[in-house]
């Protein structure tokens, strides 16, 4: 394969890495705002004596699911554990909150 190919297979993918990069940090700062406001109402809701359940499912479903995607592509053996954790702690908290509320 020579450069002039590689270069004309590179254009038809038709991938913009500036749009992929800009996609990758919006997510990126768009996790730290939603961790911060995750650590607000945790900290709300302790002073006012509330429940967390709510927000912990929220958490550890997000957390479970995004490192089962870094694992689909990584094949990361430690990410798979990371998901594995983060899905059931998710469904422990989602029965725990069933339960609470039934």
């Amino acid at each position: 394969m020579n450069k002039e190919e590689i270069l004309s297979r590179s254009r038809n993918e038709k991938k913009d890495e500036g749009v992929e990069y800009a996609e990758s940090r919006a997510r990126r700062i768009g996790e730290l705002g939603m961790f911060a406001v995750y650590i607000i109402v945790i900290v709300y809701n302790m002073f006012k004596g509330l429940q967390n359940e709510v927000a912990f499912i929220l958490f550890w479903t997000y957390f479970g699911f995004s490192w089962l995607g870094k694992y689909r592509v990584t094949h990361n053996t430690l990410q798979l554990v990371a998901a594995i954790f983060g899905i059931m702690a998710a469904i422990f908290y989602f029965a725990g909150y069933i339960v609470a509320t039934w």
